[in-house]
């Protein structure tokens, strides 16, 4: 067998009329018929699907049109054109290239006739339309030509149906979004609803299912989520029908085939987009002169492995310090536990962290190599600790939350079915699809934007030594040898061995910058082996792990508590305290906005926290968020202690995607971290 049963495919594409093509993690592509499409009945024209063609695992994605045309992306921007004539035959143009430079949009989908949408770095919506369907090179003359001034990066997913049609699920919703374009010329003309979305369904979200694609006349397809208290496969494929897919006219106007319930029509269609290709770090933060081994697992015969630095002070960032070596891929399965017990992966390489490596952030990227060219990509950032305490300033990487949110293999904390009445066990050893390094035109509350942070500080020429969660966990001892701690924009899971470390630094003095929102929010504790991380209370409930609830709140620690009144809302700043020491320098006035645009929309949002009324004693409220059109937003604060520690805190998740692009925030930030390391 060439692929792991738990995960056999990499990629569903839709054909229309009932035909789907399924790419398996070892490149084959097959090509299944479902007779009962426009019905819901289990009913295949040939249930085990046909084999038709191989090597498409080198795409990063595949989209298709309704007469047998098949497009395949590669990582290095290259459009790749296919027809499939029926049975084993294909067009003799089939692998032509007809387009290069696409590279540059993190996001592609669409395929039917011939039209298909990408979303730039900007969140900005744009249309193709290839003309020529045999696979020379002819394009509608608005190719790329932005049709919505929308950002789309709040949906983090999008698929299509014909005549200008699209889905998507907004993050931290389980609704169905659904728009059309209607001008089909590439300009930025005519939306039904003025191009915003119409909510049109509920329970879609990756809480709940794998992966969604729709097959043309409103027929949707999606993988379940397996429902059981000890997950097994998660294979069941289900069908959706919306009988008014293309006049829409109003918010919940959907004709929903039964009710808009889902039938069972198949079982065995397991999925994992980076299933060719996929891996993790044996070690999530070693040490100069300790080893660090990385466990890969690939279809691809040999995978091409170099490390750079990401964020480091004093040295340059993406600057490669080991390889390119080439390694030897093997497909590795995963055991019926490894969502807890982790995968047991053998590693595939290792090395020696070099002594002269300063802490930071790094990343092992890997290249699936096919005849010797690179393909496929994926990487594996860590974090190297130092060997003793060196900078004035530490900062925490909440990996903590990273595993929460990991949604690879199916299941993490938030999974909304299966695992009832029981603690959630996530281990660290396994791929983690919650971290990543490059922009890709959605909003994170993970990995890269605390990257946007570390990149921040290296530009700054700010030191700083590099953790993780389970530093702070394992060992309280060199937390007291710093200046300040530095948390993440979204540092929400805490041990209360982690808690307590922390309360006592500030007791004795020391100085927590928080750039993040709904922080120290919910009580975890790790496995007996340190490897995995229990969420939950006993019972599976979340609630009854939070600090609130176990009568410890975050503003006894921080100053501030979440406030779940504002999820989902943005905002610029409002200035309160314009004569603030941390503003010197920002020439704002009382009243005055700051932060209006940010990386995930703007600085005050998706998560804020708040003062209590009346604040602690030592608060000063410097600003606050302008969500929903009002003072409601994240209080920018900073609280000093009894003791003489002090807190700062932005109050929001948002706050660091504001710093490569707002001078304020910037300056503002800048103010803050040199008092801390003073």
């Amino acid at each position: 067998m060439a692929y792991d049963q738990h995960q056999r495919f990499v990629q569903f594409v839709p054909g229309g009329n009932g035909v789907i093509y399924g790419i398996q993690a070892d490149g084959l592509l097959l090509r299944y018929e479902h007779a009962g499409w426009l019905t819901g009945t289990p009913t295949w024209a040939n249930g085990a699907g046909a084999q038709i063609g191989n090597g498409f695992q080198q795409f990063r994605t595949v989209f298709a049109a309704a007469d047998g045309q098949i497009f395949g992306v590669t990582a290095s921007g290259d459009l790749r054109w296919y027809k499939h004539l029926g049975g084993g035959a294909w067009h003799v143009n089939s692998g032509s290239t007809i387009r290069t430079g696409l590279q540059v949009y993190p996001r592609i989908f669409g395929g039917w006739n011939g039209v298909f949408y990408a979303v730039d770095t900007n969140g900005k919506l744009r249309w193709f339309k290839y003309l020529a369907g045999d696979g020379t090179n002819s394009w509608h003359t608005n190719s790329g030509n932005i049709i919505s001034n929308n950002s789309w990066k709040p949906f983090y997913e999008l698929w299509a149906d014909p005549n200008g049609v699209i889905y998507g699920i907004h993050t931290g919703s389980n609704l169905l979004s659904w728009w059309r374009y209607t001008s089909g010329d590439g300009t930025n003309g005519t939306w039904v609803n003025g191009g915003d979305a119409y909510t049109i369904g509920s329970g879609w979200s990756d809480d709940t299912q794998k992966t969604w694609l729709s097959n043309g006349s409103g027929t949707h397809y999606v993988v379940w989520l397996d429902g059981s208290t000890t997950p097994g496969f998660d294979d069941k494929l289900m069908w959706f029908r919306l009988l008014n897919s293309e006049t829409i006219s109003g918010h919940w106007t959907g004709l929903w085939v039964n009710g808009g319930a889902p039938r069972q029509v198949g079982s065995g269609f397991t999925t994992e987009k980076t299933a060719a290709l996929q891996g993790y770090a044996t070690d999530t933060s070693p040490r100069p002169t300790y080893p660090q081994g990385f466990a890969v697992s690939s279809s691809f015969t040999t995978v091409e492995a170099t490390i750079e630095r990401l964020a480091v002070p004093g040295q340059t960032s993406g600057t490669v310090v080991w390889g390119p070596q080439s390694v030897a891929g093997t497909l590795q399965y995963v055991p019926g536990d490894y969502r807890s017990g982790g995968c047991d992966w053998a590693t595939t390489f290792s090395l020696t962290i070099p002594a002269t490596w300063k802490s930071g952030a790094y990343v092992c990227r890997l290249r699936g190599l096919l005849n010797g060219t690179p393909h496929l990509r994926y990487e594996i950032p860590f974090a190297v600790k130092p060997p003793a305490p060196t900078a004035k300033l530490a900062v925490l990487l909440p990996t903590n939350t990273y595993n929460a949110y990991n949604t690879w293999g199916g299941h993490n904390n938030y999974t909304s079915v299966g695992q009832g009445g029981v603690q959630r066990v996530c281990t660290s050893y396994r791929p983690n699809n919650a971290v990543w390094t490059d922009d890709r035109a959605i909003l994170s509350h993970t990995y890269y934007t605390d990257l946007l942070l570390l990149r921040w500080m290296v530009q700054n020429n700010i030191e700083f030594d590099l953790y993780q969660d389970g530093d702070l966990n394992a060992d309280g001892t060199w937390l007291g040898q710093y200046k300040g701690l530095v948390l993440g924009s979204h540092s929400e899971y805490w041990s209360q061995l982690m808690k307590d470390r922390v309360n006592t630094y500030l007791s004795n003095g020391g100085r927590v910058v928080n750039t993040g929102g709904n922080t120290l929010f919910a009580r975890i504790s790790w496995n007996a082996g340190g490897d995995a991380v229990v969420f939950r209370a006993a019972n599976g409930s979340q609630t009854d792990n939070w600090y609130a609830n176990l009568g410890q709140p975050t503003r006894d620690v921080l100053g501030a508590d979440w406030d779940d009144s504002e999820f989902l809302t943005w905002g610029a700043y409002e200035t309160l305290l314009p004569a603030h020491p941390f503003l010197a320098g920002t020439g704002l006035t009382s009243g005055a906005a700051f932060g209006a645009v940010s990386y995930n929309i703007s600085g005050s949002g998706w998560e804020t926290d708040r003062c209590p009324t009346p604040p602690k004693s030592g608060t000063e409220i410097i600003a606050v968020g302008n969500n929903s059109g009002g003072p409601n937003g994240g209080h920018m604060y900073k609280w000093t202690r009894s003791g003489g520690g002090w807190v700062f805190s932005t109050g929001s998740i948002s706050f660091n995607g504001t710093l490569a692009v707002d001078t304020v925030a910037s300056k503002i930030l800048l103010n803050v971290m040199t008092a801390a390391a003073a």
